[in-house]
């Protein structure tokens, strides 16, 4: 088990991802701070490679937003943002955290930009897929030049449509 594993010092690779797993499900099933304290724990160690790093802090902030901790969603997608090795997949999650927070306090300039950025890292499997045409549905809606809007409905509309059927539905 996760617990088990976390608890018997387990090599330091498999107790990291073993905390990351637990907050997972932790937070899946409504335990949000016990999700926040598995990823601080994964945060606080310090041998952490930058990518276990940054998974730690996108998820603890994912986490935080449920808590509508926006100050702290928004500490962490920073800190995660500013890790060099960190993906195109880690760092659209961040990106898009911390668009949601410039949304919240009413920073529509910012949050566009973050959706840009997202819209521009070209993510290529079909969840990432989605999630820019999600980014790029919400620039069109934070938008006020007409031109902008109509190209990324235009960006959104060609991204849906190149999606692959699922079980012979589309999406």
């Amino acid at each position: 088990s996760l617990t088990r594993a976390i608890t018997l010092g387990a090599r330091h690779d498999i107790t990291v991802r073993a905390l990351n797993y637990r907050g997972n499900i932790r937070q899946s099933m409504g335990d949000t701070l016990g999700a926040i304290k598995d990823y601080s724990l994964v945060i606080d160690k310090e041998t952490n490679s930058t990518g276990e790093l940054a998974q730690a802090l996108i998820n603890r902030a994912s986490a935080k937003w449920r808590q509508n901790d926006k100050d702290g969603v928004f500490a962490d997608v920073e800190k995660a943002i500013g890790i060099a090795a960190i993906d195109n997949e880690q760092l659209a999650r961040a990106l898009i955290l911390r668009a949601g927070v410039y949304t919240d306090r009413e920073k529509a300039a910012e949050a566009l930009t973050d959706f840009m950025r997202v819209v521009s890292l070209r993510l290529e499997d079909k969840d990432a897929t989605i999630i820019s045409a999600v980014c790029a549905y919400s620039l069109a809606s934070l938008s006020e030049d007409p031109k902008k809007v109509n190209d990324i409905i235009q960006h959104f509309a060609k991204t849906i449509n190149s999606l692959p059927e699922q079980d012979g539905r589309e999406i």
